[in-house]
């Protein structure tokens, strides 16, 4: 039974902050994530090898590739710790291959199977921590992006995005013998602010250093709270001074290295609010990542369990935050993206908030062809 939260894990803002968390995770090897000291992740892709096809959804589509490429990365692992004393952890994140039917098929069939066997093997074979970035609602969730259509957008994630995330991280949990996820999150979940806030837990964020993976308007504010700094990924191909995973790592070691050095000159919330400030007011994406705003939020998803009303209610609270960052003047938007506040408003006005209804209002107006339904246990 997956654990309730009705309390932020923290009684102040100036608590929350990198490398530090009420709930941090210790790794087999006694490496602690989120216990004081931020560390950093490095993803990549393979190098060009011989195979019938070489991208990560094939790995996991062919789950003895994957779990083979696993176990050699893990005994290199081992090897390097015996030998140098470097601790390390790796993350196992198959891919959810469930969208690649269509319409997607959640909960069985070979794609659900391939996952399940990948996540077992890797288990039984020493990976620290795993992680999906789960496709479920998704669907419908693209094309509302794309048409800036939040009425969707809540059903996709708030009606069908939480019962399939309650759903596969079940079965994910069974696998690793917890009762829930304990983090560290994934990188690239902006979101995972919200949940070190509510949960107490370690998280994973990547920003400026991901600049090889993806542009971003919020490089610096991404680490404010950070437990590891990431670089999401970066190809396997030589740059002028050696090949790009290094030098990924190379980036990320200084940025790691230069705020663990203000937490140990007593500098640490002096760092996180300098990464704070140089992007906050800048891009709203960057704004609901301030720490007061992201409290406020994150009160507002726990006042109730029900996810439908929490997408709902967060939804308008965000909107709320927006709108004050701009009256107040220090939110900076350009005057094409102001009249978007009241049409979102008026989106979230148009919802009812008996789910039921919403649900019964949603199958009349989207397009079964793209979504089962019945996929969601609706």
């Amino acid at each position: 039974m997956g654990i309730q939260f009705t309390k932020l894990a923290y009684e102040s803002v100036n608590d929350f902050v990198y490398g530090s968390c009420p709930k941090p995770v210790t790794l087999k090897n006694g490496m602690v994530i989120g216990g004081g000291i931020i560390y950093p992740e490095v993803n990549f892709t393979l190098p060009a090898m011989n195979a019938t096809s070489e991208t990560l959804p094939q790995y996991t589509e062919h789950p003895e590739w994957g779990i083979e490429i696993h176990k050699i990365l893990r005994d290199s692992m081992y090897e390097f710790e015996a030998k140098y004393g470097l601790k390390s952890a790796l993350r196992m994140t198959p891919n959810d291959l469930r969208e690649m039917n269509r319409p997607p098929v959640m909960r069985s069939g070979k794609y659900w199977d391939s996952m399940l066997r990948i996540f077992d093997q890797t288990a039984k074979d020493g990976a620290d921590i795993l992680a999906i970035e789960s496709t479920g609602g998704k669907e419908i969730n693209d094309e509302a992006i794309v048409n800036a259509d939040l009425r969707t957008s809540v059903f996709a994630l708030g009606c069908l995005g939480a019962r399939d995330m309650k759903w596969l991280w079940s079965n994910i949990t069974r696998i690793a013998n917890e009762n829930g996820a304990v983090g560290p999150g994934k990188d690239c979940a902006y979101e995972n602010v919200y949940l070190k806030a509510i949960t107490g837990t370690p998280i994973s964020l990547e920003g400026k250093s991901a600049a090889c993976a993806h542009f971003s308007p919020i490089g610096n504010i991404a680490a404010a709270v950070a437990d590891l700094w990431s670089n999401e990924s970066v190809q396997q191909v030589k740059l002028l001074s050696g090949f790009a995973p290094v030098v990924s790592t190379e980036q990320l070691i200084y940025d790691c290295r230069l705020m663990n050095t203000a937490t140990k000159k007593g500098q640490r919330t002096w760092m996180r609010d300098l990464l704070i400030e140089s992007d906050c007011y800048l891009d709203p994406q960057a704004y609901v990542l301030k720490p007061e705003n992201v409290f406020k939020i994150a009160e507002e998803i726990v006042k109730t369990q029900d996810p439908f009303l929490r997408t709902l209610n967060t939804g308008r609270q965000t909107l709320e935050i927006i709108q004050q960052g701009v009256d107040k003047g220090e939110l900076s938007l350009e005057e094409r993206e102001l009249s978007w506040l009241d049409r979102f408003r008026d989106q979230l006005d148009e919802i009812p908030e008996n789910e039921e209804e919403f649900i019964e209002e949603m199958k009349d107006e989207l397009d079964d062809t793209k979504y089962n339904i019945h996929e969601y246990g609706l």
